[in-house]
């Protein structure tokens, strides 16, 4: 089923959610945001007059945030209306070299090259259903179509994304190094696997524009949505894709329809990985009661010198008893009364001992630092902390900030779980990880291309948070593997 050639003005005709949303990312407060908004919408109809059009071929939603950000810089060039615009542009432009080269002057995204090969129609019903994340029953009612049928086309169009991208990325110059990724990197996009090859994992780390393939090409498409808004935002596009998320109401769905629909969808994107998931639980769940297991084994072994049913709580010649090498029943009942009430019985047994027990006496000698053994199980001395922990802030503005949670554990990962707290009422979207939240409490669990580190390797989590910091503190209590890690 086709959709209909004027979808894209069918699904937001008469609304300015988008524009809103990332002229308020923008600029200082909600006034100036309004007035920028009001403005390029002028700059849009004049350009279009005019013929003139920088996203040509893209989604119209992409045209009208551009023209936003095209304004905005504009501002930046006249002081009073520079005074408006938000930190984090005016930074974004100094960086940038200023207004005159904020247009990106590289080579183009895959997300941008998969967007221009799709047909006008599917560009316009990709970007609402993947970047707006709008659910397919709102997507119906503006469309006039079922539910069924418009999520025939959503997965239909989105295929067709990927196959493009795929094909864009086949004929992409890359270096030598990149070239000889782009085949396993391509194949492990399209497979559910429980980690990537280290290689592969190695190399993401280091370059950012195989690791914006790897999300235009991945059958999970969790990372899809702020990759694709990067590629065709210039400033800020996961931030919008945040702001989107958090602020469904724009898009006239409420917050009780919304959450659902993205859960579900995730849940859809990642079928293969679904049905991993128990069988690993269960073998973590096996060799974590092994190990239990041979712990106890161990530490039973190595304090069997002092094992009594009450340690610790018996006077010291009671710990006398269990190390003799081989004592009757007959000998070691009288041992008591003999030693309270006469010396000579009680210096045979200390003679008996020392012609026997050679070996019992090299046996307990492990037993002096046995009493430092629950420095291994209990709270004393105090353990180092199990990893450090950095909130790497890289982008901030009024309510809201973006950065990576950075943790380096001191032992090797296979599968993780990070958790943390954030202040009540803030908004959060991830990258580099599948978030769940529960009230104030987070937690975070890998992608299928980074579940495995070495130890000391850096573990890093993309964040947006959107609400109002306790004090300037955005995350507390961290954890990785329920261990504290520090901030």
């Amino acid at each position: 089923m086709t959709p209909a050639p004027e979808i894209g003005r069918g699904l937001w005709d008469s609304e300015f959610g988008p524009m809103e949303a990332y002229a308020r990312l923008c600029t200082r407060d909600t006034a100036a945001a309004d007035r920028l908004v009001l403005q390029a919408e002028e700059r849009s109809r004049t350009a279009a007059q005019d013929g003139v059009c920088a996203a040509e071929g893209l989604p119209t939603v992409v045209v009208a945030l551009n023209s936003v950000l095209d304004t905005a810089v504009a501002w930046a060039t006249v002081p009073t209306d520079r005074a408006w615009l938000s930190a984090p542009l005016l930074a974004w432009l100094e960086r940038a070299g200023g207004a005159d080269t904020a247009q990106p002057d590289t080579e183009e995204p895959l997300a941008v090259s998969g967007l221009r090969g799709l047909a006008a129609s599917d560009g316009e019903l990709f970007w609402w259903s993947c970047v707006e994340g709008m659910p397919d029953a709102w997507l119906a009612r503006r469309l006039g179509r079922s539910a069924a049928q418009v999520r025939e086309d959503v997965l239909r169009v989105t295929a067709e994304f990927r196959k493009r991208s795929s094909l864009a990325h086949s004929f992409r110059t890359q270096d030598s190094v990149c070239q000889s990724y782009a085949g396993l990197l391509d194949a492990t996009a399209r497979q559910c696997v429980l980690s990537l090859p280290m290689d592969l994992q190695g190399h993401l780390q280091q370059c950012p524009t195989c690791t914006e393939d790897f999300a235009c090409l991945s059958a999970d498409g969790t990372e899809l949505p702020a990759a694709v808004a990067e590629a065709v935002l210039r400033w800020n596009g996961s931030a919008y894709v945040a702001s989107r998320r958090k602020e469904p109401g724009d898009a006239v769905v409420s917050p009780a329809q919304q959450a659902p629909s993205r859960r579900s969808s995730r849940r859809r994107s990642r079928p293969h990985l679904g049905r991993c998931l128990p069988l690993l639980w269960v073998a973590g769940a096996v060799c974590g009661m092994a190990l239990v297991a041979s712990s106890l084994q161990l530490a039973k072994d190595s304090a069997f010198p002092r094992y009594v049913p009450p340690p610790r709580t018996m006077p010291e010649p009671d710990s006398d008893r269990p190390s003799g090498p081989p004592p009757t029943p007959e000998a070691s009942a009288p041992s008591r009364p003999g030693a309270d009430a006469s010396r000579p019985p009680g210096y045979d047994r200390v003679a008996k001992k020392d012609a026997q027990s050679k070996p019992p006496s090299a046996d307990r000698s492990p037993a002096q630092p046995a009493d430092d053994g629950p420095s291994q199980g209990s709270d004393e001395p105090p353990r180092p902390p199990a990893c450090t922990a950095v909130f790497d802030v890289t982008n901030s503005w009024d309510g809201g900030v973006e950065g990576r949670l950075i943790l380096t554990p001191q032992w090797a990962l296979n599968g993780w779980r990070v958790t943390f707290q954030l202040p009540d009422g803030t908004g959060i979207y991830t990258w580099d990880g599948i978030h769940t939240k529960e009230g104030s409490s987070v937690t975070v669990k890998p992608e299928n291309y980074n579940r495995t580190f070495a130890a000391g390797a850096a573990l890093s989590i993309g964040l947006v948070l959107n609400g109002d910091a306790d004090n300037g503190t955005w995350l507390s209590d961290v954890r990785l593997d329920d261990r504290s890690c520090p901030l």
